[in-house]
């Protein structure tokens, strides 16, 4: 074989290899209509407005969907992850608590998660690495306390699962705050609307519920309460001194009270262990 031979077929073969690669590329690109900037967003959200391939809430609103992608861009979700999982309810952003979880487990120092009912308690277990097991309890007097069993909804057809989530959820923001940037599961978020519709029907006055307690408060005070593993025998007596039926009830003055209040008898606790 004579030398401009031996060179043709190196080229040759070289040529190969650089469309072999270029294939091999190729299968790796990803098609995606993620906007790349806000002008993009803007006419991205306009024409999903405009479709049958958004939730209901979204439609006709290409400002909400522009906020909507930016809030899951910000914790990991693609535009239409987005808008299936992420809703706004009471002025809160919220996601469903599968997706939630899924945010969890994606994140780098996750372990693991259990859950557990047994009937009346949901409890979860989440492992941050590094740190201990994080144990977070939801039973359904915890419901009764914040409210939400005062009318006919999923408390009652699906409590098991409501139970699951609100465990859930507590356990989620508990240990990975860094991860969900402040957003709350979907079905507590849904919650709030049952206690804040309850607390309407009995004070008669839609100006009285803008002055009660904040989602946040209630949220701290039912925390503050299990961690603190009152009875329901001396929640019944609070209330009773408070004259309400449930937390629910309370304002939004007397809801920091009652939260200081926990909080001192918690670190207080803690101090004695």
């Amino acid at each position: 074989m004579n030398k401009e031979n031996l060179q043709n077929q190196t080229e040759d073969h070289n040529q190969l290899e650089n469309k072999t690669t270029d294939i091999k590329f190729n299968k790796k690109e990803s098609y995606s209509l993620a906007p790349k900037n806000l002008s993009e967003a803007m006419d991205f959200a306009k024409m999903l407005a405009s479709s049958t391939f958004v939730p209901d809430n979204y439609k006709r609103k290409p400002g909400d969907i522009v906020a909507a992608m930016q809030f899951g861009h910000e914790v990991g979700l693609g535009p239409m992850q987005s808008l299936k999982n992420i809703a706004v309810i009471n002025g809160n952003p919220c996601i469903w608590g599968d997706a939630m979880l899924a945010l969890v487990q994606s994140h780098p120092a996750f372990e693991y998660i259990k859950e557990e009912d047994d009937g009346e308690t949901a409890t979860c277990i989440i492992k941050r690495k590094g740190d201990p097991e994080h144990i977070v309890k939801f039973s359904m007097e915890d419901a009764k306390n914040a409210g939400l069993l005062a009318r006919k909804g999923t408390w009652q057809t699906y409590p098991k699962r409501m139970r699951q989530m609100r465990a859930r959820g507590f356990a989620l923001r508990d240990k990975f705050a860094d991860a969900l940037n402040g957003l709350i599961t979907r079905e507590e978020a849904q919650d709030y609307n049952v206690s804040l519709e309850t607390h309407q029907k009995k004070s008669g006055s839609t100006k009285i519920i803008h002055k009660a307690l904040t989602d946040e408060q209630l949220n701290k005070i039912i925390y503050l309460l299990q961690a603190l593993e009152v009875s329901k025998e001396n929640i019944n007596i609070w209330t009773k001194q408070l004259d309400i039926e449930d937390f629910s009830e309370l304002s939004y003055i007397q809801a920091e009270e009652c939260i200081e209040k926990l909080q001192k008898r918690l670190i207080k606790k803690e101090n004695e262990e």
